[in-house]
């Protein structure tokens, strides 16, 4: 029983000590922060001596518990060391196929890694072999156990005394918005505390929002009364290209990176327009960038949240997918990797798309260009997609081929070298797609944006080496975009100034004049007064109820709001299915 006692406490350092991989950090960590300690020990305790009244066998609880821990520790070091971002519980909702995380990972097996299996493979054997057992009556044991389970369940959903008992132990419970102060909270919390810290923080938050949206009746003309500019909708071809880490690293001239390496991305802006956008995110959760894309709503709206396509309801969406299909577009979303990873295929079937395309779909030859699908294949496949199509075409898509790692030692460049080896060859792609738009006999339209900078690993340090922390990490979060168009379009509507992300859909549309509904009026009219509306605004920026209501109403309302309520089409699709279903049967 002595190695039962004292499991709970070796679990929580065996998995502090597997993810940290550095003993002074571990070893600072359980000197200078011994509240936090006890805090994962006691949580610990709660999940393994519940089971273990519950199963009677010690063994059983060990295996799963510390399975479980030392698991997620790995995945914890690998997502660390090659995105700079944490292991959070959502990560297991993002794919139903571990080889596609695994293809984001530099894996290597470190001496600590081994030595904590193994460490943990020792405990296992020796309560296996001693079979340590629950003796009394069994209904008392499973009685306690189911207790001290509900106890570890409930306080997840304790909102705010979860939160009051976490600042108790010292742990850091401050809400951190952007990468660096993110890195900065899980140094003192540790990844157990940090788990369950980010687990639970929003959720004060979220039911604040959703008391807020009970009450709120404001209508567009009284938020805005924006009138577009004069001029003929033509239907042109609309092309929005989000492009994998795709960022400009000239902004920090002590790199002295060459213009070789963003020539045509430099021509083409010259050409049309080239302005800066602000995106939610840096270094990962490309879906963030890709919601405000989608929907032209802000994540700031939806608190941030890590993968906000988990939010959305079952039903259609109000994307732009949907506005450009109301107007007789043809719709299409390109994505040159798994269908699985965030649950595309599933989620985005929901957005409007007339055609999804993943790795798997593409009816032009496919091959990589290093690890990802080569950003060539996705143009060949958007130009075969504009010759076919007898509508005009919406196309929207995802690329992969600069994503990460870039640390492969063998190739004698430094990470920053390999990625901008990446960076030029997707500009060397658009330069070349561009051509083929000249000279197609359709007014074509096309939008070209990074979704975020990349990040390194930590061995690699450039960041650091930058002087970027999170009192000064803004920058990191502006990106460079293009508008372009073969035809005579109106780019002179588009703002001088940065703006967020979310608002570029509206600002296409606005661009060759597509028909405006009040709502997506109201928002441009937001543009001129709240240019930027995120957490990683270069300045503070106040919270804008209309943004995070409209937000709200669309994702996870019932879209009073909208002027385009989607639940009708989900509606029509479901008769459509039981009427399919009653004649089959």
């Amino acid at each position: 029983m002595v190695l039962l006692a004292l499991f709970p406490l070796f679990a929580v350092l065996i998995t502090e000590c597997n993810q940290a991989q550095h003993l002074g950090d571990f070893i600072d960590f359980v000197v200078q922060r011994p509240g936090i300690l006890a805090f994962d020990v006691l949580l610990v305790s709660l999940f393994f001596w519940g089971f273990t009244l519950l199963v009677r066998r010690g063994w059983i609880s060990v295996f799963l518990t510390a399975g479980t821990l030392y698991a997620f520790s790995c995945v914890e070091f690998f997502k660390c060391s090659t995105s700079g971002t944490h292991f959070l519980l959502s990560d297991l909702v993002m794919t139903a196929n571990a080889s596609d995380i695994a293809k984001f990972a530099y894996i290597k097996i470190t001496w600590p890694l081994a030595l904590c299996l193994l460490v943990v493979l020792l405990y296992f054997g020796a309560v296996f072999w001693l079979n340590p057992k629950i003796g009394g009556r069994w209904y008392v044991s499973a009685g306690v156990g189911a207790v001290m389970l509900g106890l570890f369940v409930g306080f997840f959903f304790m909102s705010g005394v979860n939160t009051a008992i976490l600042r108790t132990f010292g742990v850091d419970v401050e809400t951190s918005y952007n990468t660096f102060k993110t890195n900065e909270k899980f140094a003192h919390n540790q990844m157990i505390a940090n788990v369950v810290e980010n687990a639970v923080s929003k959720a004060p938050g979220k039911k604040e929002r959703a008391g807020d949206y009970e009450t709120y009746d404001v209508q567009p003309q009284d938020v805005s009364s924006y009138k577009q500019s004069a001029g003929d909708f033509v239907r042109p071809n609309v092309i929005m290209i989000m492009n994998e880490s795709f960022a400009d690293f000239r902004i920090f001239e002590q790199l002295g990176i060459s213009d070789e390496v963003y020539q045509n991305f430099d021509r083409i802006g010259s050409e049309g327009y080239k302005g800066t956008t602000v995106v939610p995110t840096f270094g990962g959760f490309t879906v963030k960038t890709e919601f405000e894309l989608n929907f032209g709503l802000p994540m700031r709206g939806l608190k941030d949240e890590p993968t906000p396509q988990k939010l959305l309801k079952d039903r259609e969406q109000d994307t732009f997918a949907y506005f450009y299909k109301d107007l007789g577009y043809e719709t299409s979303y390109i994505h040159p990797f798994s269908a699985t990873f965030y649950g595309r295929n599933q989620t985005y079937s929901r957005f409007g798309y007339d055609n999804l395309v993943f790795e798997g779909d593409f009816t032009v030859p496919t091959y990589d260009y290093n690890a990802y699908i080569d950003d060539d294949v996705v143009y060949t496949q958007i130009e075969r997609m504009l010759r076919e199509q007898d509508k005009p075409a919406y196309i929207y898509t995802t690329t992969m081929q600069n994503h990460q790692p870039y640390k492969f030692p063998e190739t004698g460049m430094t990470e920053l070298e390999y990625y901008l080896s990446e960076v030029q060859h997707s500009d060397q792609a658009l330069g070349r797609f561009i051509e083929s738009i000249k000279k197609l006999d359709e007014p074509t339209i096309v939008f070209f944006v990074g979704d975020h900078f990349p990040f390194f690993s930590a061995e690699d340090d450039l960041y650091e080496s930058l002087g970027i922390s999170s009192e000064n990490c803004a920058k990191l979060y502006q990106q460079s975009y293009l508008v372009w168009a073969n035809y005579d379009a109106d780019l002179n509507v588009i703002p001088q100034k940065p703006i967020s992300a979310f608002y570029i859909p509206y600002v296409l549309a606005d661009v060759i004049h597509a028909p405006l509904d009040p709502v997506r009026s109201a928002v441009l009219g937001l543009m001129q007064t709240t240019p930027v509306y995120s957490y990683n605004a270069s300045q503070p920026v106040p919270e804008n109820q209309y943004l995070n209501m409209l937000t709200y109403d669309i994702v996870e309302g019932d879209q009073r709001l909208t002027a385009t309520p989607r639940h009708r089409e989900t509606e029509q699709k479901e008769k459509t299915q039981q009427e399919t279903d009653d004649d089959d049967s």
